[in-house]
């Protein structure tokens, strides 16, 4: 959970740097350009790919820093026996993935709110630990079979 959060707050302070330095490139290609002309000013595109290095900045920051909020979604429905938070994590993590498209938006708002469930739906009490999946150890014996169905030779 904490590298989803250095993350999303990383990741907007870096594209707002990059978002101002297009910003400034931007401003300054205008500084020579005389109006009426049908060329581009020579700085436009580099001020544009600023500002597309500047979303592609943000886009994989909040893809990576919402994994990580689904890893840690996951283990607390684990512990917790509250599978809305895996729900929640999921539907964080597609918000995400769509949210280039638009529709992810809504599907961050819908997660948002199954968040709020999520929490709400936590036992008063936490569920006692569950008997640990992994024996150490030999395994143990098959049970006998009975007489009806041992094989006859």
């Amino acid at each position: 959970m904490m590298y989803s959060v250095i993350l999303a707050i990383i990741g907007p302070v870096i594209a707002v740097a990059v978002a101002f330095a297009a910003a400034a490139s931007f401003i300054s290609t205008f500084r020579g350009y005389t109006p009426g002309t049908t060329t581009l000013p020579s700085g436009f595109l580099a001020a544009l790919g600023f500002l597309i290095l500047a979303g592609v900045i943000l886009i994989v920051c909040i893809l990576i820093s919402t994994i990580f909020l689904k890893r840690s979604y996951d283990a607390i429905a684990l512990k917790l026996r509250v599978d809305m938070f895996h729900t929640s994590g999921l539907l964080f993590l597609t918000g995400a993935a769509t949210l280039i498209v638009g529709v992810g938006v809504v599907i961050l708002l819908i997660a948002a709110i199954l968040q709020i469930v999520a929490f709400f739906s936590i036992p008063e009490q936490v569920p006692s630990q569950m008997p640990s999946q992994q024996t150490w150890g030999p395994p143990t014996p098959p049970a006998p079979m009975p007489p009806s169905l041992t094989p006859t030779r």
